[in-house]
């Protein structure tokens, strides 16, 4: 129901019998609705579920699916056995789509990066010919308030230039660095 989806849209570690999966990353099993159910509402029916938590290869949760069973359903081997594949498929399909989009991340960032440096050699390029030109009519012109304005605007440019390269050359994203940082999970920590 709504009202379901709305209570359990973000859950705590070790409430409820998602968050308590989450904690010990392990499959839980409730044949019914008891004391360790916390979310409850009205119009919840009798039901019982099975919990099942799924982690990365460094064992950090990356979710808990919930798989709703009848009320009064008892907990089979092979159930678990087969839950325990369903995780460790969700698990493979989770980081190879996070390793996807962190690849199409760094190519992005790699194409704005060559963009960037080009734009800025191809601004330096004609800047270069213009301020030394400007020295040259500096000499020619010392006292033109004009010739003074347009070398100013010149000087600007070539710092913001400057600064461009400078936080280009500072900012080498490394893989690693970038894939721990973009970590998300669903289920909220205090």
């Amino acid at each position: 129901s709504s009202e379901l989806l709305n209570l359990c849209d973000v859950i705590d570690y070790g409430y409820c019998l998602c968050g308590r999966a989450a904690k010990l990353k392990e499959i839980i099993f409730a044949d019914c609705v008891e004391d360790d159910h916390d979310v409850r509402f009205d119009a919840m029916t009798p039901h019982g579920h099975y919990n099942v938590p799924f982690t990365d290869k460094d064992n950090n949760l990356l979710g808990v699916v919930v798989l709703y069973v009848s009320h009064g359903h008892k907990s089979k081997d092979y159930e678990v056995e087969f839950l325990k594949v369903i995780g460790n498929i969700l698990s493979i399909i989770c980081q190879r789509f996070d390793q996807e989009k962190i690849n199409k991340d760094l190519e992005r960032y790699a194409m704005a990066k060559t963009m960037i440096t080009t734009l800025s050699h191809e601004i330096n390029n004609p800047l270069a010919i213009a301020v030394g030109n400007c020295h040259l009519l500096e000499k020619a012109l010392p006292e033109n308030k004009h010739l003074k304005k347009i070398q100013e605007s010149l000087d600007r440019v070539h710092k913001i230039v400057k600064k461009i390269d400078t936080i280009i050359e500072a900012n080498e994203v490394e893989e690693e660095n970038y894939a721990s940082s973009n970590k998300t999970t669903l289920i909220k920590t205090n």
